[in-house]
């Protein structure tokens, strides 16, 4: 709802009785009037529109947000990380069928092996010979990490972390995006109610304005009472723009946040004094919560970072693997060493094979680099525990002066209706006392003016306790049950 709902439908005096057309005075006068009956045009349907609660339109802001479904597929993706990572512990079995040609001009002599197959150094005998020789061999091999000292174990473990923080980051975020709506809502209705005031002002303004009109043709006030009350007017109307525009650009925020487009104004019975004392409730004064959502980003990426660093000391320890493999192989040279005619060698498997293996490796100079990697996860463990406190120190600051203040503003609010409702009684009482002649329109304006701080030092003082209500709620961990209360 644009401000344009807040004019007025109509004046209750005839510009024609107090301004001739002719008039200077009587072509500003109609000026103000058009514009105000313009854009008092649709107003009443607007007006009447029933009210955006809170937690509806923060519903459509959690379902609306981009950054929240970000981090629901980056959950997703850590949960599937961490099948992946259980998949790391499986054997790693091969098969492989290799057919060969080429020539067999070997000398003997040991080498190191390049596969899984031990070598055979011995070859053609006699004087080196070109012949192609051909062979085959299909092979089937295993191996597995029967003893890693946990290492697999710690990895599974680290990639738990990676979900755990992901939803801690949700969590947050989540948080983050019902405080910002919370905020910037109670923003738009202090704003919603700034106008309202401001529009009660323009309209005392008009009627002070025809009042001082009447004395002034009727000769029972002098007519720079009237120019000054034209210029009270004008500058009512001013400021009553100018708070339409500051309630546009909130509520354009809020349309933005919550991705949808406001038609309908705030709810205004949250400022209610019940509705502030069941709030003010929530309340427990019992400091920070321990699962705050903040917090716990904290907490889980520190836990994962001692996680993060007994994975990388555990994977420089030793490894015990157990391998196996078996194959079957034709070859062109004979056990002696001659070497069949190429063109007469047939491909059957001719003889099979079998190894197995316990090995044990250790790698000494990673004992070195060991201790530099923990050297290295301690620090960054350390700003993982100092960014906790960090944090935490943030919070609790806001928590005691969210408190204080929270305090002093409930005491405030036991002292602004007896204020507001004598300053409407000075203005009514000069205002009387105008109309009978016994005061100034000094007298006058400066009543409305105290009259219209009042009414404003009202609005904005609820809307500060709704706002700090609000906070120290969350901080306590009853942000959901906050925004339930609006649940209507």
């Amino acid at each position: 709802m644009r401000m344009s709902a807040f004019f007025p439908a109509k004046q209750k005096f005839s510009s024609n009785r107090y301004f001739p057309m002719n008039s200077f005075l009587g072509y500003c006068w109609r000026w103000l009037l058009a514009g105000v009956v313009v854009s008092s045009m649709g107003a009443v349907a607007q007006a009447q529109t029933q009210a955006i609660n809170l937690y509806s339109l923060m519903g459509q802001a959690e379902a609306n947000y981009p950054q929240l479904r970000q981090r629901q597929a980056e959950l997703a993706f850590f949960k599937a990380h961490e099948i992946t990572t259980r998949s790391l512990a499986l054997p790693r079995l091969g098969i492989a069928d290799q057919p060969d040609w080429g020539t067999v001009n070997s000398l003997s002599g040991a080498y190191f092996p390049l596969g899984i197959i031990p070598s055979v150094s011995g070859g053609s005998s006699g004087s080196n010979k070109s012949i192609q020789s051909q062979g085959n061999i299909a092979i089937a091999n295993v191996a597995c990490d029967i003893y890693g000292f946990g290492y697999y174990k710690a990895l599974q473990n680290q990639a738990r972390m990676g979900t755990e923080i992901s939803n801690s980051l949700l969590s947050a975020d989540r948080y983050e995006l019902r405080q910002e709506v919370v905020l910037f809502y109670i923003d738009w209705l202090r704003k919603y109610r700034l106008l309202q005031i401001r529009l009660e002002d323009m309209q005392r303004d008009s009627i002070v304005f025809s009042l001082i009109r009447a004395n002034v043709l009727s000769g029972l006030r002098p007519g720079a009472d009237s120019s000054t009350a034209l210029a009270t007017y004008a500058g009512a109307r001013i400021s009553y723009m100018s708070a339409g525009n500051d309630y546009d650009l909130v509520m354009d925020q809020l349309a933005g946040i919550a991705g949808i487009t406001l038609g309908a104004g705030p709810d205004t019975t949250m400022t209610g004094k019940n509705t502030l004392v069941k709030l003010a409730a929530l309340a427990t004064f019992n400091g920070i919560a321990s699962n705050h959502p903040v917090l716990d980003v904290f907490v889980k990426k520190a836990e994962a970072q001692r996680v993060a660093n007994l994975a990388d000391e555990k994977r420089f320890l030793p490894k015990l693997q157990l391998s196996a493999a078996y194959w079957a192989r034709n070859t062109g040279v004979s056990p002696t060493g001659q070497i069949a005619d190429a063109g007469s060698l047939s491909m059957p498997y001719s003889a099979t094979n079998y190894l197995i293996g316990l090995t044990a490796a250790v790698n000494i100079t990673d004992l070195k680099l060991r201790q530099d990697h923990k050297r290295e996860n301690k620090f960054l463990a350390d700003a993982g525990d100092e960014a906790l406190k960090s944090a935490q120190l943030q919070l609790n600051t806001l928590y005691v002066q969210s408190q204080t203040s929270m305090q002093s503003t409930a005491r405030q609010l036991e002292e602004l209706p007896v204020l507001q409702h004598a300053a409407s009684m000075a203005f009514q009482q000069q205002l009387a006392l105008y109309r009978a002649g016994l005061n100034t329109l000094t007298d006058v304006t400066n009543a409305e003016y105290t009259l219209l701080q009042a009414e404003t030092n009202m609005v904005v003082t609820q809307t500060e306790m709704l706002k700090l209500a609000y906070l120290v709620a969350a901080l306590d961990g009853n942000q959901d049950l906050f925004i339930e209360q609006f649940k209507h």
